[in-house]
């Protein structure tokens, strides 16, 4: 049962990425908006930019929307929204490095989800992402959204 410490030290970051993503539910007891509210969208940093630039995903590992061997012992389920900064620092600082020390030694497949509930545009981008991954091309394009 070795895998075991493995999911769990996975697991709980993914989950917290999840929760900053929800967003916060306004209280009964809050005065209602009177100013529109703003579209958040995923605008990189120069050091994230820069690391999804030089972000080198293991291609010969990709099939639609998932990366790694299909019988690695380990799936993570990843759900994002292309226009979430949270989403956003995930891609760029940390996926690197499950990709790296888990994904391309066989031990953790990675399986994309689209999690779209940040407006249209999450679900237009959601749908084009889709149909990369019907073509095998899902992950360069995954990246290319973010940038």
């Amino acid at each position: 049962m070795k895998a075991w410490p493995l999911i769990a030290a996975l697991a709980v970051p993914l989950v917290g990425l999840l929760v900053s993503c929800g967003g916060d539910s306004p209280s009964s007891k809050e005065p209602a908006r009177t100013t529109p509210a703003r579209t958040a969208t995923a605008t990189p940093t120069s050091g994230i930019a820069a690391a999804l630039e030089n972000l080198d995903l293991p291609l010969d590992l990709a099939s639609g929307l998932s990366l790694g061997k299909q019988d690695a012992p380990v799936t993570i389920a990843v759900f994002e929204d292309f226009q979430c900064p949270h989403c956003l620092r995930y891609t760029a600082l940390i996926e690197p490095a499950i990709i790296d020390e888990y994904v391309t030694p066989g031990r953790v497949r990675l399986e994309f989800h689209n999690l779209s509930f940040l407006g249209p545009e999450s679900v237009q981008a959601a749908l084009a992402a889709w149909c990369a991954g019907e073509q095998d091309q899902f992950w360069p394009y995954h990246k290319q959204l973010f940038l």
